[in-house]
């Protein structure tokens, strides 16, 4: 949503940016890690185009702990793996794919907390 919104021209980017700081606090309140607020804080950096802040929302995105408000694993690796590909970074891409290339499955996080 937070790369969508930016679409938008009636969310100016400081509204957008008080929303992610709001689900930051309302994750944290009920006990979620950051890893969905950051996946969401990439989507509005990438969105925008502010790649300094892309990749500090990737590195917090990785480093938090997954999660039943995370992003399924493989649609979490798509997704970086895209964004590499399309800064031509092939090798990057490839390598962030490969679990998925591979056929590794992932178990769900939405249903088991973890």
């Amino acid at each position: 949503m937070a790369g969508r919104i930016v679409e938008s021209p009636e969310f100016p980017l400081t509204a957008v940016d008080r929303w992610l700081a709001d689900m930051e606090r309302r994750y944290r309140l009920a006990g979620y890690s950051e890893r969905a607020v950051r996946q969401a804080a990439f989507h509005l950096a990438d969105a925008t185009g502010d790649d300094p802040r892309v990749e500090r929302a990737m590195a917090g995105w990785a480093a938090a702990p997954r999660d039943r408000m995370s992003d399924c694993h493989a649609c979490e690796i798509n997704t970086q793996g895209r964004h590499r590909a399309r800064k031509g970074q092939d090798a990057e891409a490839i390598e962030i794919w490969q679990p998925v290339l591979a056929g590794t499955s992932f178990p769900s996080t939405r249903s088991s907390g973890g």
